[in-house]
């Protein structure tokens, strides 16, 4: 995982990689840090929140582009209702929607 910073090394989930293990690797950098605890377990807890919500940005990022397809109005969806399993309830009244657009 070369190029990456110690706050993304902090993301991965667990105690893999924890401020305190950073400190002993790497003392001039991060021994500063030993012996105060609720800071790294605060640098912890935002590396893994940091993670996350990227993770969420990622996934509505998807959400937007899959809403912003447009389906072309030349499709014939009374012709695709066999071949989906839509549930009872959804059924009959995507099959009047698909006679109304006729």
């Amino acid at each position: 995982m070369a190029g990456f910073s110690a706050f993304q090394y902090l993301s991965l989930p667990g105690d893999v990689v924890t401020v305190e293990k950073l400190a002993v690797a790497l003392p001039q950098e991060f021994g500063h840090l030993q012996g105060q605890p609720a800071l790294c377990h605060r640098l912890k807890v935002e590396a893994l929140y940091a993670a996350a919500v990227a993770d969420q940005q990622e996934e509505v990022a998807e959400v937007r582009r899959d809403e912003a397809l447009i389906i072309p109005d030349s499709i014939d969806y009374a012709a695709y209702v066999h071949a989906v399993d839509f549930s009872s309830n959804w059924h009959p009244k995507f099959l009047v929607q698909c006679v109304e657009k006729q």
